[in-house]
């Protein structure tokens, strides 16, 4: 199944101009929203605001800009379309750019992070703080992914992104905001893959990163065959 750099971007070129501007304007939202957050707690130390940012930050700045991104990226192909090409050159295409946005939305969360903290805030750089750097864009990562799978499974289900993304956005910025106001492990539970359970990468491999690779490997084989299953024709 012949696969071009150019099929990467495919789903963005098709994106309606209402749609690459809901992307924009989130997007600036959650920059603004994750600076004033970071500027609250200037005077905080890198690991408390570390921690502050991947419970606060991540489900209500990060991730609902990449679900957005996500959806105008991906692509739904008409019957049309399937005659032309393989059918699975749809769930290749929308594979290869969740794995990109995730790749682009953790590096800026991680980015904007780093030079609040560095630049702005002007804290001393020290090998603790770039682990934790690198462990953050890692869960966040995570955190997209986590979330990206599920979308992907309803959507190769027979539901349309522009049905499951809001709910999703809805869910985790809401959700965050809930939970962060009730005592118990909820709040770790339902932000498991991403929630700061220590700044020891011994710890975080193995209760989330390790969990992660089975979890993506369960969603891929699952994601698979709800993708051969579903009647696509009327698409």
């Amino acid at each position: 199944m012949h696969y071009s750099a150019v099929d990467l971007v495919t789903g963005l070129r098709r994106s309606s101009p209402a749609m690459k501007w809901g992307v924009a304007l989130i997007s600036v939202f959650a920059v603004v929203y994750c600076v004033v957050l970071l500027h609250m707690n200037s005077d905080d130390p890198f690991e408390f605001n570390y921690a502050g940012f991947m419970r606060s930050c991540a489900s209500t700045g990060v991730l609902p800009s990449f679900l957005l991104f996500l959806q105008a990226g991906s692509i739904r192909c008409k019957a049309f379309d399937r005659v032309r090409r393989d059918p699975r050159w749809e769930l290749l295409a929308n594979t290869l750019w969740m794995m990109a946005a995730n790749l682009v939305a953790a590096f800026v969360g991680t980015f904007l992070f780093a030079f609040m903290e560095c630049v702005l805030m002007r804290q001393t750089m020290t090998p603790a703080h770039v682990s934790l750097l690198v462990m953050m864009f890692v869960q966040l990562m995570m955190m997209n992914g986590s979330v990206a799978l599920i979308i992907l499974f309803l959507v190769n289900c027979g539901l349309s992104f522009g049905q499951v993304t809001p709910v999703a956005i809805a869910f985790y910025t809401v959700g965050n905001w809930l939970l962060t106001s009730l005592r118990g492990d909820a709040e770790r539970i339902i932000f498991y893959f991403w929630y700061p359970i220590s700044p020891l990468w011994s710890i975080v491999f193995v209760k989330q990163v390790v969990p992660f690779i089975g979890y993506c490997v369960l969603m891929a084989m699952v994601i698979v065959i709800a993708f051969e299953r579903t009647d696509r024709l009327d698409a």
